[in-house]
């Protein structure tokens, strides 16, 4: 039975990539019929035609007809850090004519991405589905993998474009960072250290909730409140330093990390 797109577009359940799969089940069940979401249509228009290539003659000719589409398929089937990335950007709420450029995208294949493999945009005010449907819960990831991509884009998401640009740079899945938030060796080495700590935090199962806690504490709320990177330019380096420093006091506050006097007290005893 053929999905019902009305049902697709407005349950909480569905996949952010649900035009795309329905697209294929259209095109499994032989449904030619005009639907009313014209991206579910051009999304089935493409992939009879990308199932009908036989050549690299024919993929070019796919490329030409469909030039934004075959772009964002080409992320979606890569996978990978790239594909991470991009989805890391849309969470923060980037515009697509900035994620366009650091993803080395076409802005049309960026707003086709989003349109029929990652449709969540217009839904980023209902946390609950973002974090469980959306990016799934990263205590629950299959492999290492996994971990690290919901990590980066549970960063994202609470952070803004601000901390998913310097996450993804830090991180290594993305090699483009904004002039207006370069950062000197001393900055990048203190945030990646910052960084590997919560992913240990996270790799060591500690509960939900004391994650939670540490989210909130360790972005500091001038960092990702703000969208405007010219304005937070100049106190980077001390924004940077803050949250280092929630961080790590959030650690401190959740038993992940024994204070240094606390250890000294105990090595004594």
């Amino acid at each position: 039975m053929l999905l019902n797109i009305r049902y697709a577009e407005f349950n909480p359940l569905c996949p952010p990539d649900w035009r795309w799969r329905l697209a294929g089940q259209m095109t499994a069940e032989d449904v030619s019929h005009a639907e009313e979401d014209q991206a579910v249509v051009l999304a089935y228009r493409y992939l009879g035609a990308f199932k009908s290539c036989r050549s690299e003659r024919d993929m070019k000719s796919l490329l030409r007809g469909y030039p934004a589409l075959a772009q964002a398929h080409a992320v979606y089937r890569a996978g990978g850090s790239t594909k991470t990335a991009l989805e890391a950007r849309v969470v923060a709420d980037e515009a697509p004519k900035d994620i366009a450029v650091r993803s080395q995208m076409s802005v049309a294949g960026v707003e086709l991405f989003e349109e029929v493999f990652f449709d969540v945009r217009q839904h980023l005010n209902a946390r609950d589905w973002v974090l469980c449907t959306t990016i799934g819960q990263i205590e629950t990831a299959a492999d290492d993998e996994q971990r690290r991509e919901r990590f980066v884009k549970h960063l994202a998401y609470a952070g803004g474009p601000v901390v998913a640009e310097l996450a993804l740079h830090c991180l290594g899945m993305s090699g483009i960072l904004p002039e207006e938030l370069t950062l000197t060796n001393a900055d990048r080495q203190r945030l990646t250290r910052q960084l590997a700590l919560m992913e240990r935090m996270i790799a060591e199962r500690i509960p939900p909730k004391a994650m939670l806690r540490i989210a909130e504490i360790a972005f500091d709320e001038d960092l990702c409140s703000s969208c405007d990177y010219s304005t937070r330019r100049a106190d980077l380096g001390a924004q940077l330093q803050s949250f280092v420093a929630s961080s790590r006091r959030a650690a401190v506050e959740n038993g992940v990390v024994v204070p240094v006097e606390r250890r000294r007290n105990r090595d004594a005893g």
